[in-house]
């Protein structure tokens, strides 16, 4: 096999290796191929969307909480004392992006 073979057959590695997954995603989402079946949703969406009061947010320790600007907010409802499960809990939403 000569050089300019060798580098048309090494190009048209590149290319396939490239375009393959590319069209074949592009395929799959258009044609909603393996779809999966069932989703695995936990918690509740509150139908229709609530505003919360400013003096709801009264005991979080971040003052500029309540004036943040953004689309969603994921909010945990506990009343009494945080036992070490709240305590979890909260560490866990505090740790979601």
């Amino acid at each position: 096999m000569n050089k300019a073979t060798s580098s048309r057959l090494s190009l048209l590695a590149v290319m396939l290796v490239t375009l393959v997954p590319l069209v074949l995603a592009f395929l799959m989402y258009f044609q909603q191929w393996w779809l999966p079946s069932a989703t695995t949703n936990h918690g509740q969406l509150l139908m229709p969307p609530q505003q919360l009061e400013e003096q709801y947010f009264e005991y979080h320790q971040e003052p500029e909480f309540a004036q943040q600007k953004q689309a969603w907010s994921v909010l945990i409802h506990h009343q009494g004392d945080c036992t070490k499960i709240c305590q979890e809990h909260l560490y866990t939403l505090r740790q979601v992006h």
